[in-house]
């Protein structure tokens, strides 16, 4: 299968990136209606001590798969590890300052916390941001990193209604995210979910057919093409799943072209069903 990124160009969903790579969503149905959970990996940071001062308790200078003073090692689900900018981590029981569920970060308030990818191609990215709610709803800032640097940034304001929910569809590989409260105060993170759902996580399946999709963005017409198979049936999805388009092939053929004009400028998802009834489906940007 051939995957085609794709440019985001101030792509607003009730978030605002002032980056081009990178879109934070901030809706966990709409995050999930493209992205099954399913399709990636997930910590709860469930497994570690129970009763320390006040529901926290302090863990090494990193929290991963091998293990440290909070969780024995294999507790923590493979390829990713979280450290601080200084100091050692920590775990935060659920309840304790309003977390709903088990929370880990930074030990020190003037610390932040880095959450890093071993993987190369994580572009899909969600957790709960659970911020002082009652104490200092200070605002946080979620920076995002790619091999070359920077690729987007978004500050998070606190919620007095519980943990703020935090989505990031990237279209390059994501090699970090930083978690910093500006007011120098509490940033952990609970709930967190990695990995590519333009690719299966099974290791028994095999791209199915591949295919092309461009131009990408585009604001006119997306020209459709199968060397391998035939196509049967195209449908375009939005963000939140819903279907926005449909194109049944009168013959079938190896290409074809879909209108996407009267469409509104943001991302969709394509679905490509060639004649053995196999599907692939791509991200694309309508300018």
């Amino acid at each position: 299968m051939k995957f085609y990124t794709l440019t985001l160009t101030m792509f607003m969903l009730a978030s605002t990136s002032i980056f081009s790579q990178v879109t934070y969503i901030d809706s966990r149905v709409e995050f999930f209606a493209d992205c099954p959970e399913e399709n990636l990996r997930f910590e709860d940071f469930e497994g570690g001590p129970v009763g320390g001062t006040i529901g926290i308790t302090s863990c090494g200078e990193i929290i991963s798969a091998a293990g440290d003073s909070c969780f024995p090692e294999g507790e923590i689900v493979g390829g990713f590890s979280i450290a601080t900018s200084s100091g050692p981590g920590v775990q935060f029981e659920t309840g304790s300052f309003d977390h709903l569920n088990v929370g880990v970060g930074a030990d020190q308030f003037t610390a932040f916390s880095i959450i890093t990818f071993e993987d190369t191609n994580v572009i899909d990215v969600s957790f709960d941001l659970n911020l002082p709610l009652q104490i200092n709803p200070a605002p946080v800032e979620i920076r995002t990193f790619g091999e070359n640097g920077l690729i987007g940034a978004r500050v998070y304001d606190g919620n007095p209604d519980g943990p703020v929910f935090v989505g990031i569809i990237s279209e390059e590989p994501i090699v970090s995210i930083e978690v910093q409260n500006l007011n120098a105060s509490l940033e952990t993170i609970s709930l967190l979910y990695f990995g590519n759902c333009d690719t299966t996580t099974s290791t028994d399946e095999i791209a199915l057919f591949d295919y092309e999709v461009f131009p990408n963005p585009a604001s006119g017409l997306i020209n459709l093409n199968t060397p391998s198979s035939s196509i049967t049936n195209v449908e375009l999805f939005d963000v939140s799943g819903n279907l926005v388009m449909s194109h049944t092939a009168a013959a079938y053929k190896n290409s074809t072209q879909l209108d996407i004009s009267i469409l509104p400028q943001g991302m969709y998802f394509i679905e490509i069903t060639n004649q053995q009834k196999e599907k692939v489906r791509s991200k694309i940007l309508k300018n």
